[in-house]
Formats: structure tokens, sequence, C-alpha cells
């Protein structure tokens, strides 16, 4: 029995074997396959081009190339030429060309796709045409989009968008472990947002919500290439500080906290947020955890001294109304005196300034600030001060203001380069009792003219320890 006739096809009608073959193995590639003579003549057209265009190889043997076959697109040049044809190129010069078009493929759809086309020679080296390789980038495109997406959605929390807790817990051991190997410091911010259950019970948690995305977009403008910003959970929020040592990421988390507390927020009608920071760096001894740990009880230390303020790591192991009271509890290391009584307002200070020029500036602030000398020397100044209370007419408040200033020299090893002295402003209530029943409002806007005239920016300010207390019992 005779096996049936092969159907011929007009495409191959012919060729020889071994041509029909080289056919047959070229439908077969995934890529678009054409050949074209030295006349840019098409000679191959394969199935998988004829797939991408919506071309018949039949339709397009023995007609001319050009880029309006495909019509080329470059993404940022536009139309592709005559002059500017890959064919023509390769064909001209001799060499591989290799290019990435935007074409119009079947249906008039737009796709990506790598041009490949290298010379054809002759066993004596001379160009006898040019064979191009089309691949099609449209789908690894959409694949990698997909996985992109799939890893965006492991690694952020949805609603902030910055990054999880997971991918936190495992970025926290690689900023330890390479820190480490390369002898540098990191630190590692913790802030949580206060009295956040007033802002879901009073507004909504759909505001609530609100309120955790712009406190997020505030913290990511305080940020660097290499440092990191995670939602650790509900409004607390961590950042892994790159080669930053302690007294920076103080400074950061200050400026943060300053910036927020003047900000008014749209979604609380026009009102201000305010949050808490707990700030370590990483020691000798330290894994992720404990790093970790430290500025946690730090951040507690921070709530449990009244909120909106940046306590360092260390300074969360003072109890009470002892902190910074000493040498050793110093924000900066510093050995200041020791603070008697409550105090409203305690800011640490690093400033270019001479300590003579401080101290001369002191002198004129004086009748600006409706303030008396009660004692000064070359590195102590104690002053009273009365304001008005604008919520009460013609009622005055009265304050002790200690400025406790030392003058470092280049070897000491606190110093800064870019330092000459350090300042300490205290602000004490005059009476007793004022300090219970009242706000702190007052001590605030002291603190801010004294900034202010003593020229005080507030990037100098190295850390707020117990700012502006108010001991009326709140949580």
């Amino acid at each position: 029995m005779n096996p049936p006739p092969q159907k011929n096809n007009s495409a191959n009608a012919g060729l020889s074997i071994d041509e029909q073959m080289r056919s047959a193995v070229l439908d077969h590639m995934r890529e678009g396959v054409v050949g074209v003579d030295t006349n840019l003549k098409i000679h191959t057209w394969n199935q998988s081009l004829q797939a991408m265009t919506g071309l018949n190889p039949s339709a397009m043997i023995g007609n001319k190339i050009s880029p309006a076959v495909f019509k080329l697109q470059a993404r940022t040049l536009g139309e592709v030429k005559q002059d500017n044809c890959p064919f023509l190129n390769c064909l001209q010069t001799g060499n591989l060309i290799q290019r990435t078009y935007l074409i119009a493929g079947r249906s008039g759809r737009e796709m990506e796709v790598d041009f490949n086309v290298r010379p054809v020679r002759d066993e004596q080296g001379s160009i006898v045409g040019a064979m191009g390789l089309l691949q099609d980038n449209s789908k690894q495109k959409e694949l990698q989009q997909r996985l992109n997406s799939l890893y965006m959605k492991a690694v952020l929390d949805p609603l902030t968008q910055v990054a999880n807790r997971a991918e936190f817990d495992r970025l926290l051991e690689v900023y330890v472990r390479t820190h480490r190997e390369a002898g540098k410091k990191c630190s590692v911010i913790i802030a949580d947002i206060d009295f956040f259950k007033g802002i879901n019970d009073n507004y909504g948690h759909h505001i609530g919500d609100e309120a955790l995305i712009s406190f997020a977009q505030l913290l990511k403008q305080f940020v660097r290439k290499h440092d990191f910003i995670a939602r650790f959970g509900g409004e607390e929020f961590v950042i892994l500080c790159a080669n930053c040592d302690e007294i920076a990421a103080v400074r950061r988390a200050e400026d943060i906290r300053f910036r927020l507390e003047k900000t008014p927020q749209s979604m609380l009608d026009g009102k201000c947020m305010t949050a808490s920071f707990g700030v370590s760096q990483l020691e000798d001894n330290d894994d992720p955890t404990s790093l970790f740990v430290r500025a946690d009880k730090a951040l507690l230390k921070a709530k449990e001294l009244g909120r909106n303020r940046v306590v360092r790591a260390d300074l969360s192991k003072v109890q009470g109304d002892d902190l910074g009271s000493g040498a050793d509890q110093s924000a900066t290391g510093v050995r200041w005196r020791k603070l008697k009584g409550n105090h409203l307002v305690h800011l640490e200070f690093q400033t270019r300034t001479p300590a003579e020029v401080l101290i001369g500036k002191v002198s004129h602030m004086l009748p600006e600030i409706n303030a008396q000398l009660v004692s000064a020397s070359e590195d102590y100044i104690s002053l009273t001060c009365e304001i008005e209370d604008p919520a009460k007419h013609g009622q005055f408040s009265s304050f002790n203001i200690e400025l406790d200033i030392q003058k470092l020299t280049r070897d000491d090893q606190h110093f800064e380069d870019d330092s000459e002295t350090y300042l300490r402003l205290v602000i004490q209530p005059r009476r007793s009792g004022w300090f219970h029943k009242n706000n702190n409002s007052l001590a605030e806007v002291i603190a801010l003219n004294i900034r202010q005239y003593l020229g005080l920016s507030n990037d100098a300010c190295v850390v707020t320890i117990n700012r502006a207390v108010n001991s009326s019992g709140r949580d």
C-alpha cells in the first residue's frame, strides 16, 4: 500500500530537501526570522514572524524590507526612517546590529522587539545578505511586571507603601551584618504616632489610615538612598539609618519630630500630629534583636515622659525625673551640671558659634523676652522670665531659664569637626503648682524665641530629652 501523497506547501514549493529541512527548522524557532539579500529583497520569513506581525510569508517573500514593513518606532526618536533601517545598516557596515524597537504586531498591537541583524557571508567572506532575528520582549516584560508586582505585594505595606514587618526583619539582619563587616556604625529609629487611638475614635478609621499615609510620606523625606523605612505594625514605623551614628540619628529623629508637630494635617481639620521616637546605635555586642529592643525601650521611655520627644537608648535606663540630671545621662555625652526639680524644656545643641558670642547675644536678648539676669559666668547663665498667657489676658507666668555652655577642644572625643560649642537650654516653672495646672505651650514659645535670638537653627538641635513635660496625668 502506497503512503498518501504529502501536501505541498506553496512556500516550500520548488525547494530542495536541504532547503525544506532548513525552512522547517526556522518555522519551529520561537524567534521571528527574516532573511534578505544585498538588494534588501526578502527570501526568508518564518512562521514565528508571521505570528508576531500577522504578515504571511507568501505575501512578503520577494518584497523589499524597510522599517515601514514593521512600522518601526524607536522609543525616544519616534518613527525609524529608511536610512536607519537595521538591515541596511548591517549590509553597509558588515557589523552586527542590535537594537530595540516597537513594532505593530498582529491586529495592530504594539510590541517591544529586540532586533539582532547580522551579515551573511559566502565562502570568500563577501556579504551576500543579512539575517534578522526578532525576539518579542512583550511577554517577558509582562512576566517581569507580574513578578515585580508579586514581589512588591510581598515586601510592602499595602496602605503606606513602605516596607512591611517581614521585610524589615530580613533587612535588619542584613544591615547589622554588613555594617559590622565594614566596621561602620548604623542606627535604628523607632517612631510611634502619639494618641493614635484618639484619631481613630474621633475621626474614624479611614481618617486614621490617611494619617498613617501622611506620616509615612513625611518619613520618606528624611531618608537617604541606602536608608530603609518599614511599618512595623499599627502606628509604629522603623527607620534603619545606614552608616549613621546615634547622635546623627537622634538629630534626624528630632528633625522629623519638629516637622511633624508643625505640619497641619488636612484629614484632621488642620490640626497637627505628634510622635515619639526611640534611637539606638549598633554596639559591639549587639545582634539584630538587641539593637531593636534597645531602641524600643527608648521609645517606651519617650512615651512615659509625656510623648512628642526623642530618647536615646542609653538614656532609657534612667528613671523618671532623673533623666538627663547627671553627666553620664547627657544626650551628647557632655558633662552638664545636675538639674533640680521639674523642667518643661530640656534642649541640647551643637553650634559653631563661640561661647563668648553666645553670652554676648544673651545680654542683648534679655529685654526682648522680658527676662532678668540672675547669675552669669563664662559657662553658665541663669535667667528669670515672665510671659503673658494669651488665653488669659493680663495674667503672666514666670519661668527659670538655665543656659549651660561647654567649650570643647578639637581633641575631645565628643567633638565634631564642624562644632565649637555645646549648649543646654533648660526651662522650669518658678511657682510650685503651676507645673501641674497649666499646659507647657508658653515654655515652648520661650524656647523658640531663645533659639531664634541665639541663632540656633533647627538642625543644630542634637536631642530633645524632656521637652515640655506635662504632669497632668495623661497617658
